[in-house]
């Protein structure tokens, strides 16, 4: 099995209490969580890390971490310990060059499982490159989830389909691609909604310009770039559109 590295920027308190989530100690909790079902998620910190707290407060903060999390059994290992000493070191030590680390074990404890080789190491604090790892890993699992986000992708692809302004559009595929990124059976959808993105921030840009160029009267320039701006609502596009808005004065 691949480990996968994550970067963060912020000390980690006593990871176990902190997070709501069932964090166990020892590997055998771990298993007993697992009841040979989840596999188990073996987050490596330690001590005076400056490196560890962002990854913990991304994991916390993102909406999709609750469901997510479900599908795992999560043990928390401190450098120096008796558990890092005598379990860790022995088991997964081979896996990790620093914290934090996060590597992924299979629901015995095992970590030469084929069904979770070749995992992507991933060095980012990013909740959007974590998520597709544990999507990955639940997949191989044969878990539950992959449904649960397929049906997301399908309704959040219909959203776009019916939205009525370039704003919505982009909202309902960025909605899809955080929902499908990491499954394989959603590869054409999520590749769809990037170039919807794309290609709508791309016209954005266009009408932007043409405004620019083309109408000369402050008040229909104005009116032009307060349209702009609600079309593209939530996008850099409608922020730009706003910002040069404010900047035309209407003479009354």
């Amino acid at each position: 099995m691949k480990r996968f590295a994550l970067v963060a920027l912020l000390a980690l308190p006593a990871i176990a209490r902190a997070d709501g989530f069932a964090w166990t100690q020892t590997i055998d909790d771990a298993k007993k969580a697992s009841a040979g079902k989840k596999p188990i998620a073996v987050l490596l910190v330690q001590k005076g890390c400056p490196l560890s707290g962002e990854f913990l407060k991304g994991f916390l903060k993102d909406e999709r971490m609750a469901a997510l999390a479900q599908g795992f059994a999560w043990l928390s290992v401190e450098v120096g310990t008796p558990v890092y000493k005598d379990w860790f070191v022995k088991t997964c030590g081979g896996n990790v060059e620093g914290t934090p680390s996060l590597l992924f074990l299979n629901p015995k404890g095992e970590n030469a499982d084929p069904d979770y080789a070749g995992l992507a190491t991933v060095s980012s604090p990013d909740m959007d490159d974590v998520v597709p790892v544990l999507r990955e890993v639940l997949q191989r699992s044969k878990q539950d989830e992959p449904s649960k986000d397929k049906d997301a992708v399908k309704a959040a692809m219909e959203k776009a389909a019916s939205a009525k302004t370039p704003g919505e559009r982009i909202a309902a595929w960025t909605a899809a691609i955080r929902s499908g990124e990491g499954w394989h059976a959603e590869e054409k959808s999520v590749e769809e909604a990037h170039a919807g993105i794309a290609k709508a921030l791309q016209d954005g840009s266009a009408e932007m310009l043409r405004i620019f160029r083309e109408v000369r009267d402050p008040a229909e320039q104005k009116a032009a770039f307060e349209k702009a701006k609600a079309d593209y609502a939530g996008t850099s596009v409608g922020e730009w559109a706003g910002e040069e808005g404010i900047k035309i004065k209407v003479k009354k």
